[in-house]
């Protein structure tokens, strides 16, 4: 009788073994699910969250900057233009306009400059908000407020080329100098000055949270979908 018991025994310890092995597979799917809906929960509030302290940040930081060369000026003449200021060189700057009848750096863009302290602040409430919003409004929410890079480097633009292109011609030196579009981003010449521009911190944070706010808005909708 004791070999048979011996026997039984040594029968029912591979079945043991197989059923602690399947309930550890359940046990070990079951955490990486819960996992998993814990990351598809938060990552998008995460993400927007994000993208709202970038755009903060960015508020203190220049958005866009233009630099003169010219032999007269060996360190050159910089104008840095950020949500709430125009600073650097300016005075020397305007002084040089001046002389060609263009406007001076504090009047570029004047409309939407005043607008876009205001704008930074609803658009970070935009995107807190939307990291709340579980329904697609919440990423029609973030996509909006994506758009806010494109369209303040749209409008510098457009301002930038209104400047060069409306000259006063009773300016000292109006005909030294043709109507032109100045630098938006890289280099170009004008008259005898060389003029370099380039987008700054505060600008590529903004397009970040916009890269963040896309992300985000994906995600979002990919789970109403699936509902």
């Amino acid at each position: 009788m004791e070999p048979l018991e011996s026997g039984t025994e040594s029968s029912h310890q591979p079945t043991n073994g197989r059923s602690e092995g399947k309930d550890a597979t359940a046990a070990g799917d079951g955490g990486s699910r819960l996992a998993g809906r814990m990351l598809r929960r938060w990552l998008r509030p995460a993400l927007l969250i994000g993208a709202a302290v970038l755009v903060a940040v960015s508020y203190f930081l220049t958005y866009w900057q233009i630099t003169l060369h010219a032999p007269q000026y060996p360190n050159g003449l910089t104008v840095r233009i950020s949500i709430t200021s125009v600073k650097g060189d300016v005075s020397e700057v305007n002084e040089l306009n001046h002389y060609i009848g263009m406007m001076t750096m504090d009047q570029v863009a004047k409309p939407i400059r005043a607008f876009w302290p205001y704008g930074v602040v609803v658009l970070i409430v935009v995107f807190v908000v939307a990291a709340f919003i579980r329904h697609w409004i919440g990423s029609v929410l973030a996509i909006a407020g994506a758009t806010y890079p494109f369209i303040f480097a749209g409008g510098l633009y457009y301002y930038l080329n209104y400047a060069g292109h409306h000259l006063d011609p009773s300016a000292a030196l109006s005909g030294a100098v043709p109507p032109f579009t100045p630098a938006f981003m890289g280099s170009k010449m004008v008259g005898q000055f060389e003029t370099v521009a380039s987008f700054g911190a505060g600008f590529w944070l903004a397009l970040v949270a916009t890269v963040l706010a896309v992300i985000a808005a994906v995600l979002g909708f990919r789970r109403t979908a699936h509902r």
